[in-house]
């Protein structure tokens, strides 16, 4: 086993090496990117101007208002019976996801950041129970990450990814050591034969370094932690046809884990996601959007400091003297009060005894040429004046629109890419939760009728089938959402303020359009709006999973919250199902009899105006006041009696 894991590790190492220099001269330009957004100004040539424009710096951070907001991850059912499990599962995320925990609008942000001059957003997200359930998401930066060069756009589909300079302390690997994580025999021989007390990676991996010179810092130099570190790699590759996770140490290539993935993701998924900002299916390393600006920001710095070095010529110009009229033409140089020796010997004047040469001014043409570039850059970007707070609006709406539409439709690639990938972070969150929660916990459920609290354990995360992954952002698109949602709503006041277009419109159609443009989803317009039964989705799905057990012969629990809602689908299901077996269909009957006097009470509590129409539609006389335990005997006798004859 240990030759095959040495084996393996080998053929890691080689993979890292392979990524590491195939990546390399896009990793070179980066840098350059990175230069010109810190303002970083090269040695000029003596006499010559070299001054750093910020250019580069106000398209990044203009693109980055734009797309800054976190998205919310909804997660909706594919089956009602998942119901309230699927609405566990989005408090358990905004806890998870929340600032005071796993902070993924932070995270999220420096992975937006990285991938506008890199052109990829990296995440690695995983889950932990040792000792205590811990959702993990972490931006991973591409100088870091290892991927196959051929791996195409689609990272599922490489045969190695993973991350490199991941330091670990040696107390960490000790007790990693202890707990069974790491091997011990392997950690030893790593403390043996790498003990540093820095974090100074290997000589290939000053990539990273290069983050820190742009702002004029050196951590190598000053890199001290107190104990000795280790830059680890983390890698899950195809070997032979299985797969695996390597933990080892790139320098020495010592491993630390081998592992096939299965033992540590039941679902056989390595933890990262990434998104591009410019989609290339065939490559993983694509442009980014600082590539488009690049170029052109480094021509408009040619162009100013060529202008300042004009003037600083047309204030130094150059001039020819004659030696006749001044013979110490070093008393020429300014100085404050100088006198200057002139002879008139040959009768000529001192103006014919000096001439200037002149240097034309080219201010006109530098303002002309800057303006252009500016425009142009923001017209092939979308990053223009007016998405930079530039332009004077006013309450023009048209203009606004025309502005937010050219941004949404600029950034809509972007955010496509964006989405698709936090799905998938959603489809891993899900897993993570239904592997590693390993303790009952207490989260705020939003009810259709408010908040409440709600129990949650690990079983809650089996769902009958696996949730849709919904996102929600707070980008361009948005806005221009919210622009036409206006549009919608003064569309439909001006109906609602004209009786005579308000005859001619459905009412029920028009209190639907109203609630669903004040952003109220499907199912509370549908309960909004049904005035004889009190049917809110967790009540139908509590329903549903009634059905599902009787069904598989078991005999479900009272209900104590039912309401005619509750009734009427199951009596609706055993209508409708013509090939339940008798006794199935008596079944549940039963139970929908059982439940009509406690539909009845409860329907009496919250609309006491509506229970006698309720009660009528469902063959009963309306309740004033509880029953006693003999009187709900009977009734339900009467009930099952009157239901079976009925059906």
């Amino acid at each position: 086993m240990a030759n095959f894991n040495e084996d393996l590790v080998r053929v890691a190492k080689k993979q890292c090496e392979t990524s590491i220099s195939f990546k390399q001269p896009r990793i070179e330009e980066i840098k350059k990117s990175l230069d010109l957004y810190a303002n970083v100004a090269t040695k000029a040539l003596p006499g010559r101007f070299n001054v750093p424009l910020p250019i580069v710096g106000g398209f990044v951070d203009t693109l980055k208002s734009k797309i800054d907001e976190a998205p919310n991850i909804l997660f909706t059912e594919n089956d009602e019976t998942d119901y309230k499990r699927v609405q566990k599962a989005n408090a358990m995320w905004k806890w998870d996801s929340s600032p005071i925990n796993g902070k993924w609008a932070l995270k999220d942000r420096a992975a937006k950041t990285m991938a506008i001059f890199s052109g990829r957003g990296i995440y690695k997200i995983y889950a932990e129970s040792d000792p205590r359930y811990k959702s993990c998401l972490e931006p991973i930066d591409l100088f870091d990450f290892v991927f196959e060069p051929q791996g195409g756009g689609d990272l599922d589909r490489h045969l190695f990814v993973g991350q490199m300079n991941i330091f670990k302390c040696k107390s960490e690997l000790i007790e990693d050591a202890k707990e069974g994580y790491y091997d011990r025999t392997q950690v030893g021989k790593l403390l043996i034969a790498n003990e540093t007390e820095d974090k100074t990676p290997d000589d290939q991996y000053q990539n990273k370094v290069s983050r820190y010179s742009i702002y004029g810092l050196d951590p190598e130099i000053n890199n001290y932690v107190g104990e000795s570190v280790y830059p680890l790699t983390e890698l899950y590759t195809t070997y032979k046809g299985k797969k695996y996770k390597v933990v080892f140490d790139f320098k020495t290539g010592l491993w630390l884990q081998v592992k096939e993935i299965k033992e540590v993701f039941k679902t056989g998924k390595h933890p990262f996601v990434s998104w591009a900002t410019h989609e290339d299916y065939y490559q993983f390393l694509s442009k980014a959007p600082v590539d488009d600006v690049r170029l052109v920001a480094e021509a408009t710095k040619i162009i100013f400091n060529q202008a300042l070095d004009n003037i600083q010529k047309r204030n130094w110009n150059m001039r020819a003297y004659d030696a006749d009229v001044f013979p110490d033409p070093s008393q020429l140089q300014w100085r404050p009060d100088g006198l200057v020796k002139a002879n008139n010997l040959s009768g000529k004047s001192i103006q014919q005894g000096l001439y200037t040469f002149e240097t034309p001014d080219n201010t006109s043409i530098t303002v002309n040429m800057m303006t252009f570039l500016d425009n142009f850059v923001g017209a092939k970007t979308g990053i223009t004046p007016g998405s930079q707070g530039q332009a004077d609006q006013g309450d023009k709406v048209g203009i606004y629109y025309g502005n937010m539409q050219q941004v949404a439709d600029r950034l809509g690639l972007i955010n496509k890419s964006y989405t698709e990938a936090h799905a998938e972070l959603g489809i891993r969150y899900l897993e993570g939760l239904d592997e590693h929660l390993n303790e009952d916990m207490s989260v705020k459920v939003q009810g259709i009728f408010g908040v409440e609290w709600e129990e949650v354990k690990r079983t809650d995360f089996k769902f009958e089938r696996f949730p849709d992954v919904n996102i929600e952002t707070s980008s361009a698109d948005t806005q221009l959402d919210e622009i036409k949602k206006k549009r919608r709503a003064e569309s439909l006041m001006q109906v609602a303020g004209n009786p005579v277009l308000l005859s001619k419109v459905n009412p029920n159609w028009m209190i639907r359009e109203m609630l669903k443009n004040g952003e109220y989803t499907d199912e509370q317009v549908r309960v909004a709006t049904d005035t004889l039964n009190d049917g809110n989705a967790e009540i139908l799905s509590e329903a549903a999973i009634a059905i599902k057990e009787i069904i598989s012969g078991e005999e479900p629990k009272d209900n104590r919250g039912a309401t005619t809602g509750f009734v009427q689908k199951i009596l609706d299901y055993e209508v409708n199902h013509n090939d339940l077996k008798p006794v199935i269909s008596k079944a549940l009957r039963d139970y929908a009899a059982r439940h009509i006097p406690i539909a009845m009470k409860n329907m009496l509590k919250a609309k006491p105006q509506m229970a006698e129409v309720a009660a009528q539609d469902m063959g009963q006389e309306p309740m004033s006041e509880p029953m006693t335990p003999a009187g709900q005997t009977a009734q339900r006798s009467a009930n099952i009696s009157e239901i079976n004859s009925n059906v």
